[in-house]
């Protein structure tokens, strides 16, 4: 019982803080990377945090998966946000994680999250995504 004074403090701090925890929209922007020497192009999608409200549509369509609300094209957050790099995995795209990449962006802390439509030249054009994702975020 001599503790429970600290386990009370720490519930109620614990509970302060996720009250003060900011949530956010989630945003979504099409990707297009032009590759430098012509061989191929990339596409894919770029979801991150904003405080815009709305509209609010979906971010994409489909007979079988339910898409995520977001606010297509909305300013980014004040802030700096982890970026996460998902990968759909083989013989996927980039929207196949769209529930999960939307649920990252709105929740604290944040996140950017890049998913692209790979192919064999993925690898190779590892530095010119990390670029594109910069430039963008620096504008």
């Amino acid at each position: 019982m001599k503790h429970f004074p600290f386990v009370v403090a720490a519930v109620a701090a614990a509970f302060t803080v996720s009250a003060q925890a900011e949530t956010y929209q989630s945003a979504m922007t099409a990707l297009e990377i032009a590759d430098p020497d012509g061989d191929r192009n990339l596409e894919g999608f770029l979801w991150y945090p904003t405080d815009a409200e709305g509209p609010l549509t979906y971010d994409f369509e489909s007979e079988v998966w339910a898409g995520t609300r977001v606010v297509k094209d909305a300013d980014v957050a004040e802030g700096a946000f982890p970026l996460v790099v998902l990968s759909h995995g083989m013989f996927g795209n980039a929207l196949n994680q769209a529930w999960f990449a939307g649920a990252l962006a709105k929740e604290e802390p944040g996140d950017e999250i890049i998913c692209m439509n790979g192919g064999e030249q993925r690898a190779a054009k590892h530095d010119m995504i990390v670029d594109a994702v910069l430039n963008f975020f620096a504008q």
